[in-house]
């Protein structure tokens, strides 16, 4: 039996035996934000954004995301609040680009709180590796995935389509984003609430957030399966 994160899975239909969606687990702190609503929008309210590129960081969304924000227009900037983390090195640079476009940041190396914030935000730019599009997904943020180049058999590519083919977020290659697209698609996805809205209900539908019952349901399963046959067998 083979167990799989998404329904539509890469060389999965190659394989002759039997297949479940369970999806990948999560940690508790994940799981139990899985119910949390999406955050109402307000006309002048806030808009929280946040932006990561792994338990590191990501040199190219530090290079691309603050300048990109600095393109959206002055209105939408003030009412942007972004958590971003980055590399220490990239810290004071990144820092600066923000200072001069006026907006509302947090920025550091690493959030000991981020599924906390995902919840809490209306929007995440990150890279796409199995378990944030999982955790995405569980907790139910749209998103603008951006795989990591090179990765084996494009694996971050794979799961980053998954979530732009359900119209739970909008998957952006790293070779061909620029300041310049990502502030435009920022900009419409901002000034268009309701499409944000139905992204995160889409991702939510993805999610599994009981993705640990269903893989000892089949473990159960395949051990009682297995005692059976033996019993047959003596």
């Amino acid at each position: 039996m083979l167990a799989l994160s998404f329904a539509e899975t890469k060389f999965a239909d190659t394989l002759k035996i039997e297949k479940r969606v369970t999806g990948n687990p999560v940690r508790d702190r994940v799981r139990v934000l899985a119910g949390m609503p999406y955050p109402a929008f307000d006309e002048n309210g806030p808009i929280h954004l946040v932006v990561f590129g792994g338990s590191r960081g990501a040199k190219a969304l530090s290079d691309i995301v603050p300048a990109a924000i600095a393109l959206v227009p002055e209105p939408i900037r003030q009412r942007l609040r972004i958590v971003q983390q980055c590399r220490a090195e990239d810290l004071d640079r990144v820092a600066e680009v923000y200072r001069q476009a006026k907006v509302n940041v947090e920025l550091a190396p690493f959030f000991g709180d981020l599924p906390e914030r995902i919840a809490g935000s209306h929007l995440v730019i990150g890279r796409s590796g199995a378990s944030t599009i999982t955790e995405l997904c569980v907790i139910g943020r749209p998103s603008i995935p951006v795989p990591l180049p090179g990765a084996l058999d494009a694996d971050q590519k794979n799961n980053a389509l998954v979530v732009d083919t359900a119209g739970a977020g909008w998957i952006a290659e790293q070779a061909t984003l620029s300041p310049q697209s990502l502030g435009t698609r920022l900009t419409n996805l901002i000034t268009d609430p309701a499409t944000l809205t139905k992204a995160a209900a889409a991702a939510r539908a993805l999610g599994q957030p009981r993705a640990v019952e269903k893989l000892a349901d089949i473990a159960e399963t395949l051990a009682g399966k297995g005692i059976t046959e033996m019993e047959q067998r003596s």
